[in-house]
């Protein structure tokens, strides 16, 4: 009686593989701050405190 139609699951799995690769995207990012710490660091001359507020933008 309540069976899935083939557009409902469609939908289902497109919303997935969306939030998904969000989810990986978004951990990717997070993973590249730490090297650019180093590298805001030099470039602006700042103390490595400041250079750590990187991470909180």
């Amino acid at each position: 009686m309540n069976e899935d139609s083939p557009r409902s699951s469609n939908n289902l799995l497109i919303a997935f593989v969306a939030v998904t690769t969000l989810f990986f995207a978004w951990g990717f990012i997070t993973s590249m701050i730490d090297p650019l710490i180093s590298t805001v660091r030099a470039i602006f001359n700042l103390p490595y405190r400041e250079a750590m507020l990187t991470q909180a933008a």
